[in-house]
């Protein structure tokens, strides 16, 4: 997976070891959410998921009121990247440099020592574009959501709708308009009220998560693998020079000299982009 930033965002991934998933309120461009969403909805309106009356009206309020989701929304945060590495549209859209994350299951809890019971695993899927391509997981979906509601009875629907609602938000979050299909879009969702952050960003304020990758041993501990496996500087990212600097940067930060000095197959790759510029 293959994440654009700048050369800030370098030395924030490699210093701090954490990703930020922000809030799906709180996208550049809010109307993301809404697309896969209003393709939830058009499959609900033409194919109604078999269910109870009860479940299939429930199913309604919720798909009603996705748009402007209320402080009892369950909250979700989301982090992207691409399948597509030196992409020159994707450098000149999200920055100049291109970070390779760990790939497999991710955590949004807190580090070790003040983890919390509960953990946010969550693993990396692709983004579906266009009504055609999320068909069948739409009606999946959809008939999921409304076997949960069947679950139990009407009076008790409160938990069920919250998990329902997250399902497909889940599912909103992962169906994008096809113009932009040349981005081989994947993301990371997770979804939670506690352990959240503020950050500024774009003259505004963002909530966010802290992810970061896991390994799973199988006995319910997780060794914390490397957040950024290799780094790309694009056509403008400072060449040589700024490659140098980043290696010294994650040599400090990991506290291991062989991951700048030796041969050692751990250190971090940082090469120059192969993608010529064109202004």
């Amino acid at each position: 997976m293959y994440h654009y930033t700048s050369l800030a965002g370098v030395h924030g991934l490699i210093g701090s070891k954490v990703a930020w998933a922000s809030s799906v309120q709180d996208l550049n461009d809010p109307s993301e959410r809404l697309y896969g969403w209003d393709v939830i909805r058009g499959r609900f309106a033409s194919h109604r998921p078999p269910g109870s009356s009860h479940a299939i009206g429930e199913l309604e309020t919720i798909l009603e009121q996705a748009d402007e989701p209320g402080d009892w929304y369950p909250q979700a945060f989301v982090l992207s990247a691409s399948m597509v590495a030196d992409s020159l549209t994707q450098y000149r859209l999200y920055g100049q440099c291109q970070v390779a994350f760990a790939g497999g299951t991710w955590d949004a809890s807190p580090p070790n020592g003040h983890r919390q019971l509960r953990d946010l695993m969550a693993g990396w899927r692709p983004v579906l574009y266009g009504p055609a391509a999320a068909m069948d997981y739409v009606d999946r979906m959809l008939a999921a959501a409304a076997s949960i509601m069947d679950s139990v009875a009407p009076e008790d629907y409160t938990d069920e709708t919250l998990v329902a609602m997250f399902a497909l938000e889940v599912l909103a979050l992962h169906i994008k308009n096809p113009a932009y299909e040349d981005e081989r879009e994947v993301r990371l969702v997770f979804s939670t009220d506690d352990n959240l952050k503020v950050r500024v960003g774009d003259n505004r304020l963002i909530t966010y998560l802290e992810a970061r990758p896991v390994h799973d041993d199988g006995l319910n501990h997780h060794a914390e693998p490397e957040l950024v496996e290799a780094v790309r500087l694009g056509p403008l990212a400072g060449g040589k020079r700024s490659a140098a600097a980043i290696r010294i940067h994650h040599q400090n930060s990991t506290g291991d000299p062989r991951r700048f000095f030796g041969s050692d197959e751990r250190k971090l790759e940082v090469a120059l982009s192969e993608t010529p510029y064109r202004g």
